[in-house]
């Protein structure tokens, strides 16, 4: 079989499902393309993703109630079948399958995971061989705990599962050992005087006395602090970074889902379709461009949020 590279089409609720078989499906060798796995920082997330889907010669759809109702799925899926892509549809959770790809032979995961795998790897035509993972050098992360092995035929990861608890419980011995042998210390230390302590505590601190109230006007927002609340009523890429660069979220939302976000000087937003979404900062509704498919980009802080406030008041 030609070797494809597949796009993983599927909806922001079945993430962990999606991320934990990306995972899985490349440590036998599965070439594909997952946005949370795949994206990097700086990216466009709305070019990123027609990029993929342009350059994959497969796809990978995960089907389940709420990704029937995702305009951006069914429209992935209809751009793969008329461009002569292979479809491979997987079952995650109980739907109707869509009339478009009900000719089309899908894998069934709603049952057993470990049934649904090997079927798809049979569909994928990937020759699966327990034994070299097994004797793999280095362990695959599959996010998930490691306690509980992914069964592969008929054989268990059993031996290097041993030694990661050997090496566990020697660790938690060690840190217990070193607590006691702390604490035996700290009871044979002399105790400090008591005069001693109570001029320790009374010395003042420069470090922490309080500052001067500042006069300045931007003083007038609530505790110094910006929150910023977005309704999503449809779906939406967010990208927002928070004062010194701290980056709160940047990832796909989709409709009927909420997000708050707090800082203390500025909030950087990116929305990847403003008319998909209800913005509040501080209580107060945010006026944003409302064209769906519209990116913005637009920087909030203290001086904002006081200017929405006298709008309101002056109302």
């Amino acid at each position: 079989m030609e070797e494809h590279k597949f796009f993983f089409s599927y909806v922001r609720k079945d993430s962990d499902f999606v991320v934990r078989l990306a995972r899985e499906l490349r440590a036998v060798s599965v070439d594909l393309w997952v946005d949370q796995l795949d994206i990097r920082g700086g990216q466009r997330w709305d070019r990123a993703v027609e990029e993929a889907l342009r350059s994959c010669q497969g796809m990978i759809v995960v089907l389940s109630p709420e990704s029937l109702a995702s305009n951006n799925v069914m429209d992935e899926v209809s751009y793969a079948l008329e461009e002569g892509r292979l479809v491979v549809p997987i079952l995650f959770r109980p739907c109707e399958v869509p009339f478009r790809l009900r000719r089309v032979q899908h894998v069934d995961f709603t049952s057993n995971y470990e049934t649904g795998f090997q079927q798809l790897l049979r569909a994928l035509q990937i020759e699966h061989r327990p034994e070299s993972i097994l004797q793999s050098p280095a362990p695959v992360k599959t996010g998930f705990a490691a306690a509980k092995p992914r069964k592969i035929g008929s054989r268990f990861s059993i031996s290097r599962l041993s030694w990661r608890w050997l090496l566990l419980g020697a660790a938690a011995l060690l840190l217990i050992g070193l607590g006691l042998l702390g604490a035996w210390f700290v009871d044979r230390r002399p105790a400090m005087p008591q005069s001693a302590s109570s001029s320790i505590t009374a010395f003042p601190s420069p470090s922490v006395s309080a500052p001067e109230p500042s006069s300045a006007p931007i003083a007038e927002a609530p505790a110094r602090a910006l929150r910023l609340t977005i309704d999503f009523t449809g779906d939406c890429w967010i990208d927002a970074v928070m004062d010194e660069g701290e980056r709160h979220v940047s990832e796909k939302r989709v409709q009927g889902e909420s997000i708050q976000i707090d800082a203390d000087r500025t909030i950087e937003l990116t929305l990847g379709s403003s008319g998909s979404v209800d913005a509040h900062l501080n209580g107060l509704p945010l006026p944003l461009p409302r064209g769906m498919g519209e990116v913005v980009r637009r920087t909030i802080d203290l001086e904002t949020a006081r200017q929405l406030q006298q709008e309101n008041e002056s109302r």
